[in-house]
């Protein structure tokens, strides 16, 4: 019985000395590791071409966990690693792949270069792969 009252005092001091020092539990620092913020942008995307486009660049970005645009709300959807990548930093590739990104303007260089179906609308459908431009 005094060997449990000893051991208990023990693990307490123990426990006491972690938590002053800083240290949290390795379930706590997990659940922070594993955390993702989600942010949505409004393109300027118009085409099927678009939605390739932009989602590859934005997936290739270190920290873009998932991403999806939805045409007919222009709307481009990312799921995130706030340590690894901002949502302005992905507003910036957005806007150097060629596209409007929320208030940020497209890159002009860029966007002269998209295909001329990404840059009017009624160019080509949406759900179309290719309009007829080489791409």
């Amino acid at each position: 019985m005094k060997a449990t009252k000893y051991f208990f005092l023990v693990a307490l001091m123990a426990v006491a000395i972690l938590l002053s020092a800083g240290v949290q539990p390795a379930q706590a620092q997990t659940a922070k590791s594993k955390g993702s913020e989600e942010v949505t942008i409004t393109t300027s995307a118009l085409c099927g071409m678009c939605k390739t486009r932009l989602e590859t660049a934005i997936y290739n970005t270190k920290g873009v966990k998932a991403v999806n645009l939805d045409l007919d709300s222009k709307a481009l959807t990312v799921k995130y690693n706030p340590k690894k990548v901002s949502a302005d930093k992905l507003r910036t590739v957005v806007s150097n792949t060629g596209y409007r990104a929320d208030d940020v303007p497209a890159n002009e260089i860029a966007f002269n270069k998209l295909p001329n179906c990404c840059k009017s609308a009624g160019a080509c459908s949406k759900t179309e792969s290719s309009c007829g431009d080489k791409h």
